[in-house]
């Protein structure tokens, strides 16, 4: 009888080790399946896919052109033209630029090559200062306005700077109160050391 119990006693205290080594597994590949909490997570990128043009103002649609470029926003830099497909409006960039030879490169421009333009120029790189200056944000009642600027901008790509200074004439208009781009002029006197916004996209144009 006294066997007996030693024997009962031994399956149990076994019979317990053992669901205490189950319950422990268990437990470790819980945690295994999952990020430690005191782990350092990486920061995902921003989601420029969500960015979309929404300027209900002159103002914004200048705030967001100025945006785009430093945070190189290109879908959001993309969306401030006038698109013909759901604006009804062709969106056109023209130069006479000094430093340009051939002007008539900017026929065939788009908005979807602004967009390449800015990404692939802002891959390894980044708008170090942007200054544009302008007389004030006009007003109107009007569906368009023309605004006019000076832009004096520094890029930087492996700390190697290009200075990219000019004049530039914008066309915006107003499509279900939104406001757009809808031409874009740009001018450029030579100014020593510096180029001008339309030499910038100049590879680009035959793209």
């Amino acid at each position: 009888m006294l066997f007996s119990n030693q024997k009962n006693n031994k399956f149990l205290t076994y019979g317990k080790s053992f669901l205490l080594l189950i319950a422990i597994m268990t437990l470790l590949l819980n945690l295994s399946s999952c990020d430690s909490f005191f782990s350092l997570r990486t920061p995902s990128k921003p989601d420029n896919d969500q960015l979309e043009n929404s300027s209900l103002s002159i103002a914004e649609l200048v705030a967001n052109f100025e945006k785009s470029l430093k945070y190189n926003q290109f879908n959001l830099y993309y969306t401030l033209f006038i698109d013909s497909i759901n604006n009804g409006y062709n969106y056109e960039f023209s130069s006479n630029a000094s430093d340009i030879e051939i002007p008539e490169i900017f026929q065939e421009w788009s908005r979807e090559k602004e967009r390449l333009f800015l990404q692939e120029t802002l891959k390894y790189s980044y708008f170090k200062k942007i200054n544009l200056s302008y007389d004030g944000i006009p007003e109107t009642l009007e569906d368009s306005i023309f605004f006019e600027l000076d832009y004096d901008l520094t890029l930087d790509q492996n700390s190697q700077t290009t200075l990219i200074k000019g004049h530039s004439k914008f066309l915006f208009r107003k499509v279900n109160n939104i406001w757009y781009i809808h031409k874009w002029f740009d001018e450029f006197n030579e100014i020593s050391e510096a180029i001008s916004f339309s030499k910038l996209k100049e590879s680009y144009a035959g793209i």
